[in-house]
C-alpha cells in the first residue's frame, strides 16, 4: 500500500499547471484547449469558447504543492485548479483501451525534484504537444486508484522549453512499497547500474535490480514503441530513466525514448522495434455472425485469430463455472467461465453480460452447452467475451482440468497466458501466504497463495470469488492440499486460480481438522 493512501480517495483530479504554478477556484467553469497552430481557444469538441480567452481563477499553485500533502497550499481534493509554465515530460498517449484517441500525458515543473511530476488526463481535449512543450492547464484535483492526476478542462501550448535532468535516486526508494516513492510519482528519474532480473513481467514490463540487492524494480512498456527494447534476463544499464508512475497497486518507471536506457551493450540506432503484443491483437474481421473457435479469439499468434470488436458466433462451448456477480458494489453484473469442449490451451474464455437484454438462465451450471453471439473486449489485461445473444443447446461433461503447476501459471510466467480462462488441476501443494488481501480494498476475501514442494519461488495465488471455499476461514501458512482445481483468472494484474466449488479442494490427509 502507498504511504498516503488513507489521506487518498479514489476519483478524477483536474489540474492547471503555471511554471509549477497553479491557481486554486471553486467556480465550476469549464474549459478548453488552445489550437498552438491557430492560438484559438478550442472546447472538448474542438468549437471555439464564446469569450475566446483562458477560464483561470485565482492564484497559482505549484504541482509540488498538489503533490505534496504537509504542503500548507495543498489544495482539497476536487478543487478547481491552474497550473502554468510546466513541461510536457512524455509523448500524448490513450490513457486506456477505451480511449477514443490519446488524452493523457505528463507534465514536470521545470526545476524537477520531489514532487515536480504529474499526470494529465485530458479526455475530449485537442492535443498537439511533444515533450519540451510549454503548457498552462485548468481543472480539478483528484485521485484515481491512489494515482494524483490532472484532469484537465484546458490545455494551452505557450512556448517551448528544456526537461529538467532525471533526479538520481536509489532503486530501493522508488520501488513499490518504500514510502519515499510517493516523493517521485509522476517524475522524471534515473536509476543506476541495473541488471534485468525478470524478463517477462507481462505486457511488455520486466524487472531490474541493483547488484548485491534482492529489491526489484518494475520497468514498464507503456511507451515501448519508443524505445524499441526486448528484455532479455542478465541484460546490463549504466542507467535506466524515465517517469515514474503508479497503476495496477505497483510503481514502475515509464522510459519514454530508447536513450532512457544507457546499456554499453546495446544500441539503439541498431535496435529493431519490437511493439508489445497487446492479449488480443486487432485484425480484420469476419462477416458478422460467422462461427469461431475460443481459441481465435485468445491466441494471438495464430494465422486465423480474430480480434476485440468483430462480431461473432461460439458455438457448443460447455459452461465450466457456476454463474456469480462481478463488478462494483451496487453494480455487479452477471458472468461465468467457458471452454471449448475439446480443450486444450487457449480454449477457456470469461463471459461477461452486462446487457439487461441478455438474459443469463437462473439454472446455467458447468457441463450446459452454449451458442453465443458477441464480441470479445480486452479489459486491463484479461479478454472478455460479452454476448449480445445466448442459448442453451444442450449438455455434457465438463472438460477435464488440465494438470499444471504454479510455475506454468503464475503472474509473470510466459505461458500463463495460454491458461486464461482454463481448467486447470494442482496436484501436491501447499500454502505459503495464508491472506493474500484485495489489491483494491486491501480487504481479506479469503484469498490465499500456493506453492509446489518442488519449486517454494513460484508463487500462486488462490482466489476466492466463485467458490466461496470453507477452507477460506481456516486457511494455515503450510497447509498440504492433495488437489486444487478451478478457472484461472486474471485482475488486478494478477493471474489466480478460482475454485469453483469446496470440491474443488481436496487437503491432505495431514491437515489436522480445524
Amino acid at each position: 500500500m502507498k504511504p498516503i493512501d488513507l489521506m487518498k480517495s479514489f476519483g478524477w483530479l483536474i489540474l492547471g499547471v503555471s511554471l509549477g504554478l497553479v491557481s486554486v477556484g471553486c467556480d465550476g467553469r469549464g474549459g478548453a484547449v488552445v489550437d498552438p497552430g491557430t492560438g484559438n481557444p478550442q472546447t472538448p469538441g474542438g468549437g471555439q469558447t464564446p469569450d475566446g480567452g483562458n477560464k483561470t481563477t485565482g492564484p497559482a499553485i505549484r504541482i509540488q504543492d498538489i503533490q505534496d500533502l504537509t504542503s500548507p497550499q495543498h489544495p482539497a481534493e476536487n478543487s478547481e485548479v491552474f497550473v502554468s509554465g510546466v513541461i510536457v515530460s512524455t509523448v500524448v498517449d490513450k490513457a486506456s483501451t477505451k480511449s477514443a484517441k490519446p488524452d493523457s500525458f505528463f507534465v514536470t515543473a521545470p526545476e524537477g525534484g520531489k514532487y515536480s511530476g504529474v499526470y494529465i488526463y485530458a479526455k475530449g481535449l485537442v492535443l498537439d504537444l511533444a515533450p519540451g512543450d510549454v503548457v498552462d492547464i485548468s481543472g480539478n484535483t483528484a485521485e484515481y486508484y491512489a494515482n494524483t492526476q490532472i484532469v484537465a478542462t484546458q490545455v494551452t501550448k505557450t512556448g517551448t522549453g528544456s526537461l529538467p535532468a532525471p533526479a538520481v535516486v536509489p532503486l530501493a526508494d522508488i520501488r513499490t512499497g518504500n514510502s519515499l516513492a510517493e516523493e517521485y510519482e509522476g517524475c522524471l528519474v534515473r536509476i543506476e547500474n541495473v541488471v534485468v532480473s525478470t524478463a517477462d513481467l507481462l505486457h511488455g514490463d520486466y524487472g531490474v535490480k541493483q547488484a548485491g540487492s534482492d529489491e526489484e524494480m518494475i520497468i514498464g512498456s507503456r511507451y515501448g514503441a519508443r524505445v524499441q527494447y526486448k528484455p532479455a534476463k542478465g541484460d546490463t544499464f549504466t542507467s535506466i530513466s524515465g517517469v515514474l508512475d503508479y497503476s495496477f497497486e505497483n510503481f514502475r518507471i515509464q522510459p519514454t525514448q530508447c536513450q532512457d536506457l544507457a546499456s554499453p551493450t546495446r544500441s539503439c540506432a541498431s535496435t529493431p522495434a519490437t511493439p508489445v503484443t497487446p492479449a488480443t491483437p486487432v485484425t480484420g474481421c469476419p462477416a458478422d455472425g460467422t462461427s469461431v473457435q475460443i481459441a481465435q479469439l485468445q491466441d494471438a499468434s495464430r494465422a486465423d485469430t480474430v480480434g476485440p470488436s468483430c462480431k461473432v458466433k461460439l458455438d457448443r462451448v460447455v459452461v465450466t463455472s457456476p454463474v456469480f456477480q462481478t463488478g462494483s458494489k451496487g453494480k455487479e453484473k452477471p458472468a461465468f467461465f467457458a471452454q471449448a469442449a475439446k480443450g486444450g490451451p487457449w480454449t477457456g474464455i470469461f463471459v461477461y453480460v452486462p446487457s439487461a437484454s441478455v438474459t443469463v438462465p437462473a439454472d446455467l451450471k458447468p457441463g450446459q452447452l452454449l451458442t453465443m453471439e458477441g464480441s470479445t473486449k480486452d479489459y486491463y489485461g484479461k479478454l472478455e467475451f460479452i454476448p449480445t445473444s445466448l442459448a442453451v443447446v444442450g449438455e455434457g461433461p465438463v472438460p477435464a482440468p488440465i494438470e499444471v503447476t504454479p510455475a506454468q501459471v503464475r503472474t509473470g510466467s510466459p505461458t500463463a497466458r495460454s491458461y486464461e480462462g482454463m481448467l486447470v488441476q494442482l496436484t501436491d501443494v501447499k500454502v505459503q501466504t495464508a491472506n493474500v488481501l484485495d489489491p483494491k480494498t486491501k480487504k481479506d476475501l479469503g484469498q490465499f497463495s500456493v506453492v509446489s514442494a518442488e519449486d517454494a519461488v513460484s508463487e500462486l495465488i488462490v482466489g476466492n470469488q466463485i467458490g466461496k471455499l470453507d477452507y477460506a476461514s481456516r486457511r494455515t501458512q503450510g497447509d498440504e492440499i492433495s488437489t486444487l482445481s478451478g478457472v484461472m483468472d486474471y485482475s488486478f494484474s494478477e493471474y489466480r486460480l478460482e475454485p469453483r466449488s469446496n470440491e474443488d479442494l481436496k487437503l491432505s490427509d495431514q491437515v489436522p481438522p480445524r
